[in-house]
């Protein structure tokens, strides 16, 4: 899309999760693909979202994860000693571990084999003693834990589930976007979303492509238009690209061109 042409983000009919804790955990379980295409097929708007592999991406990216969870755990006896020794053992590593199971990079000193077993145990570290890992006899033992675990804040169950709460919730956000480009599937001048948070007057506004870095303005009310313009200008001119997609100038003029769209949009007043 050029020359800033709105993108319709529409409404999600169904939201499909994938909850961890499986052995696919390294690709996509196929189910919720087919399950996806059918739905759209009858014409249902439909977002999925594999928490699955989600929850093991963030253990790679965030290592102190793995050390928080194993803290929180029983620390005392063999198997205490051994979830804090695997947590150091793969904190140590990290970046090797990542590296292959995210990107497929070559392997230093753990090998193939070693770097994938760690990212087992690093997810079996981090779900254990949490309902995630627990097996139910029959559908009404799993639908009465599951009404009374929602009447419980995510913390008391571990950290996991904090992250997979603070996961769902992001995906719950109501969003849009604007993006500026020069020709047809050019390189961005311009990128730029919002996210909002439900039955709230927030908003978090990010803008990237023509920013050295990614910007975030996080508001928890919704401004006003001048306090919004005058946030934008208040980047130094050296934050902002200047190269044949645009100049400072004309990127942030776009910038707040596209902030008051996204602020009307997500019940700004004018």
């Amino acid at each position: 899309m050029t020359a800033g042409q709105e993108i319709d983000s529409g409404e999600t009919d169904v939201l499909l999760i994938f909850p961890p804790q499986t052995e696919a955990i390294f690709f996509p379980y196929l189910s919720l693909p087919y399950l996806t295409g059918h739905l759209r097929r009858q014409g249902r708007r439909v977002y999925q979202a594999d928490l699955n592999i989600a929850l093991l991406h963030d253990a790679l990216r965030h290592p102190r994860l793995l050390t928080e969870a194993a803290q929180a755990q029983e620390r005392t006896g063999v198997g205490g000693w051994y979830r804090q020794t695997m947590a150091e053992v793969i904190t140590a590593h990290i970046d090797e571990i990542r590296g292959h199971v995210l990107r497929k990079d070559p392997t230093d000193r753990l090998g193939p084999a070693r770097c994938v077993r760690l990212a087992h145990h690093a997810i079996a570290l981090l779900v254990r003693d949490t309902f995630l890992v627990r097996m139910w006899q029959d559908l009404d033992q799993l639908d009465r834990d599951t009404r009374q675990a929602i009447t419980r804040a995510p913390a008391t169950y571990g950290i996991a589930v904090v992250r997979l709460h603070e996961m769902v919730t992001a995906l719950l956000k109501r969003h849009t976007h604007r993006r500026f480009e020069l020709t047809h599937l050019g390189r961005s001048t311009i990128f730029m979303i919002a996210t909002q948070t439900p039955d709230s007057d927030d908003m978090m506004l990010t803008i990237t492509a023509g920013t050295t870095r990614p910007v975030r303005f996080e508001f928890d009310r919704m401004p006003d238009a001048e306090t919004l313009q005058h946030t934008i200008d208040l980047l130094p001119d050296d934050v902002w690209f200047d190269d044949p997609n645009g100049t400072p100038d004309h990127r942030r003029h776009l910038a707040k061109h596209f902030a008051e769209q996204i602020r009307t949009e997500l019940g700004g007043q004018s």
